[in-house]
């Protein structure tokens, strides 16, 4: 009862997600280091990368959620960190100041207006065989992202992403925007789908930001 009468809600990305057991959660409010976190209902359908409101409590020298998970969406996440700023940073800053606990819970309101996405509808079943789908739907992302990496995108502040690479702030812009884009599509409805299956990893070392993947 301690812990949670103490404990903050903050926005957090999660990963290495193994269903129905754990996850690892990192404040990307108030940093820190990764927090593994015991949970055995909500890692059946988070999917890597998936960005939550919640409150994590420690409970007999394990980390769990207490009350229910908020799930943000990536435009959810930069209207907070919009609010946040202006709350908290200085005139005409672009970067979040350490924020303290009492702080976030002076802005919990703005943790209550996340809206769950709504699924997209499943397409008929169709009369390709699978495993031929899946390489044909494969092939055409392939081609796709290839030519991605030489093309100006938004998140990157209109670089390409071999552009962005160059640098250090760069690097950290892709890193976030793989994250999405392997996000998206693990959000498929069917983890079947060759959308879903499709594996990023081959972007993250092209660009040369592995090490980022965390």
């Amino acid at each position: 009862m301690k812990a949670l009468r103490t404990s903050v809600m903050s926005l957090y990305e999660v990963s290495e997600i193994v269903p129905g057991k754990s996850l690892v959660a990192r404040d990307l409010v108030r940093g820190g280091g990764p927090i593994a976190v015991r949970e055995g209902t909500a890692t059946r359908t988070l999917k890597q990368w998936d960005r939550i409101a919640a409150r994590i409590v420690p409970v007999m020298g394990t980390n769990i959620f207490a009350g229910g998970l908020l799930p943000f969406t990536p435009q959810a996440t930069d209207a907070l960190f919009d609010g946040l700023l202006q709350m908290f940073g200085k005139k005409n800053a672009k970067k979040l100041p350490a924020i303290k606990d009492e702080e976030l819970q002076a802005a919990a309101s703005m943790l209550m207006m996340a809206e769950r996405p709504a699924r997209e509808k499943e397409d008929p079943a169709s009369e390709i065989p699978p495993e031929i789908a899946e390489q044909a739907v494969h092939q055409f992302m392939d081609r796709q992202y290839r030519e991605t990496l030489e093309q100006p995108v938004g998140m990157l502040g209109n670089k390409t992403p071999r552009q962005a690479a160059k640098s250090a702030a760069g690097r950290q812009k892709i890193a976030e925007w793989l994250k999405y884009l392997e996000n998206q599509s693990l959000r498929q409805p069917d983890q079947a789908d060759p959308v879903a299956t499709y594996s990023f990893e081959w972007m993250w070392a092209e660009l040369g930001v592995s090490d980022l993947r965390q």
